[in-house]
């Protein structure tokens, strides 16, 4: 046979296995999509019908001399069939054919012994292999070389032999290849087909079920096709709109749509756009909007998709939401309580702005107030029973309550009624805690007045008993001392004790004007000069106890005042510095103008007064004293109040005391 005649064979032949093989497939994909081990049989015997066809299509090699293509349909179903069997059942039925169409003889049992060898091994290499490529070739290496064994068994000249093999590897080799290579170019072309069915109907159950209104536009903007959620949402149906422009935009909106679906058209998406849509029964209804282009097979865009959201409801609600928020905020924006929303670690997340009035800083100094600096706000003495009542309503995520201190910007302490509220989430978890603090520093301030009236009541009643008492004796005394001024040398004396005992008893009516108070006499007096008496008066006990007296007066006008008052007022502090220096010093008293007011400072080199303790001077029974009442400071304040000024204390510890009067020139009782 001839090159030119061979190769016209080998072209037949080729394009007989192809066709059988398109055939194969298809029935091959059709029974491999049930996924079942039991169509292996089928495939098996699909498979063998086919390899007992190519017996009747063999290649002619030479005189005598056919190439057999039969175990070819064996290696297609071990690479593609469902399971083990096919191949089996492939080899069964060719060899069983073979015998058939033969007479019973050795070559007939040899053929049918190496067909059902190659379906074995065919299926230990599928089986070993599984990159399908390598694992065909090399079927088709070993279902050459077990052809060769063969032909060597059975042929006895050599160079026929190698002539016949090398024809047959060269025809069997290529024919195969041609075969593998169709077999794997249908597979996949199935698999694909499938791949985009399965997609084109997920994308129309997606478009038919899904919850979303979903639009498909061309390229002219008109409506193709639309959902069942659209016809639900809009109440038009596909027929109604299919074709012309789509109804759901407003005409207010129409050229904010065509800026959108220009930027679409330029191959950008629109995610999540949100505007207002008409119904066809004429409801506007918020929705948000996707749009994105569609492409074809040239990568032009050829449509568009639209899916619509429905948020109405959840416009209504963040609506109501804001409403809401806007009237809570107006009130905690204008409540005179402080209010502050906090994380359970101490995180303030938000503050109301009466904390500028309330505590005196500013929002940008509570900000730059952070960690250590915050706490030293709270005043020592309450901060361990904040944290532990705020603790507590973490923990235990109820309600607490708490009174504390908290440092004015002034210098001041306020009192802070604080209630803590603990706002839970979802799963029960404190989110954050709402504090409410409220201002009772005046409410603390009048508690106190109460107590000191209450005490001054109580002074009142002793101090009439004990002032009742000591007039008897001093009437007693004044009319024996009168008496017998006027028969002594010594009348100089009698004055002056005379005079000790005329004060004695406007001290003990002082008392009795603690119960009930007495009409005033005020008159102009020289303040330099009463000063100077009580100095004259104190001179002696000061030198007793190692302590100078300074005096700076500066001219000064007269001042309305009752004079018997005022000299006890500054007896009262004076002697008070002096007690202060029990190692001696120096008491400086200044007089000055300071405005429309004159100012008396008196200023001692003692031990000082703590700052906390500055503020209660002045109450009943309060003193810094071992032996002290603390009634005398409360006299001097009652006396310099009722001349219309002021008793201010300032002091540093081992540095001393001042004493500030300070009185109005003119004082109307």
């Amino acid at each position: 046979m001839s090159v030119k005649q061979m190769l016209r064979e080998l072209f037949i032949h080729i394009a007989v296995f192809i066709s059988l093989l398109f055939i194969a497939n298809y029935i091959f994909s059709n029974l491999n999509a049930k996924k079942s081990a039991k169509f292996a049989y089928k495939e098996g015997i699909v498979y063998g019908i086919m390899g007992i066809v190519m017996m009747q299509f063999t290649i002619t090699a030479g005189p005598h001399i056919f190439i057999d293509m039969r175990q070819l349909p064996i290696m297609l179903a071990t690479l593609y069939g469902t399971g083990w069997q096919a191949p089996i059942v492939a080899g069964l039925l060719v060899g069983l054919f073979r015998l058939m169409m033969t007479d019973m003889d050795l070559m007939a049992l040899i053929g049918m012994g190496s067909v059902l060898l190659i379906s074995v091994v065919c299926l230990f290499i599928g089986r070993r292999l599984s990159v399908r490529w390598v694992a065909g070739l090399l079927m088709l290496v070993y279902m050459a070389i077990q052809n060769g064994v063969i032909f060597l068994f059975i042929m006895k000249d050599t160079e026929l032999f190698f002539r016949i093999w090398i024809n047959f590897i060269l025809i069997f080799l290529s024919g195969g290849i041609l075969v593998l290579y169709a077999a794997e170019y249908l597979r996949r072309s199935n698999d694909l087909l499938t791949l985009l069915q399965n997609a084109k109907d997920q994308m129309e159950a997606f478009l038919l079920y899904s919850a979303d209104a979903i639009m498909i536009l061309d390229q002219n903007r008109n409506v193709r096709q639309v959902n069942r959620a659209f016809e639900t949402l809009y109440g038009w149906t596909e027929k109604e709109i299919r074709g012309g422009p789509l109804p759901v935009i407003l005409p207010e909106k129409e050229m904010m749509m065509k800026e959108v679906f220009d930027r679409v058209s330029g191959g950008e998406s629109v995610i999540g756009l949100e505007t207002v849509a008409q119904c066809k029964n004429g409801h506007h209804r918020y929705v948000a909007i996707t749009i994105s282009p569609i492409w074809d097979e040239e990568k032009q865009i050829s449509s568009f998709s639209i899916v619509s959201l429905d948020i109405t409801n959840r416009k209504k609600q963040e609506e109501a939401l804001r409403l809401s928020e806007a009237k809570y905020r107006y009130i905690a924006e204008n409540t005179t309580d402080l209010i502050v929303v906090s994380k359970p670690d101490g995180r303030i997340e938000y503050a109301s702005p009466s904390h500028q009035v309330m505590i005196g800083y500013s929002q940008e100094e509570i900000e730059e107030i952070r960690g250590e600096k915050r706490r030293k706000l709270i005043h020592p003495d309450d901060l361990p029973l904040l944290q532990d009542t705020f603790i507590h309503c973490v923990e235990a995520k109820q309600q607490g309550e708490v009174e504390f201190r908290i440092h004015h910007k002034t210098g001041v302490w306020v009192y802070l009624d604080t209630r803590i509220q603990p706002v839970l989430d979802e799963q029960g978890e404190v989110e954050s805690l709402l504090i409410i603090c409220r201002d009772v520093s005046e409410r603390k301030r009048t508690e106190e007045l109460l107590q000191k009236s209450e005490k001054l009541s109580i002074i009142g009643e002793l101090a009439a008993g004990i002032a009742h008492e000591i007039r008897n004796p001093l009437t007693t005394l004044k009319g024996f001392i009168q008496l017998l001024g006027k028969d002594t040398e010594h009348t100089h004396y009698f004055e002056l004790m005379f005079s000790e005992l005329e004060r004695i008893e406007m001290i003990t009516n002082e008392f009795l004007a603690l119960a009930k108070p007495q009409v005033r006499r005020f008159r102009e007096c020289d303040v330099q000069q009463l000063l100077t008496g009580v100095t004259v008066l104190l001179g002696a006990q000061a030198l007793l106890n190692n302590i100078e007296i300074k005096t700076e007066y500066t001219n000064t006008p007269m001042i309305t005042c009752e004079e018997n008052q005022l000299k006890q007022v500054f007896i009262n502090i004076i002697k008070n510095a002096m007690e202060a220096m029990p190692d001696g010093g120096c008491v400086t008293i200044k007089v000055r103008m300071a405005g429309e007011r004159v100012k008396i400072s008196i200023t001692d080199s003692g031990c000082g007064i703590p700052a906390e303790r500055i503020a209660r001077l002045g109450e009943p029974f309060y003193t810094l004293k071992e032996k002290g009442t603390g009634l005398g400071l409360m006299i001097c304040f009652k006396f310099i109040k009722e001349h219309g000024g002021e008793l201010l204390f300032s002091s540093q510890i081992g540095r001393g005391t001042t004493v500030d009067i300070l009185l109005p020139v003119r004082h109307t009782v």
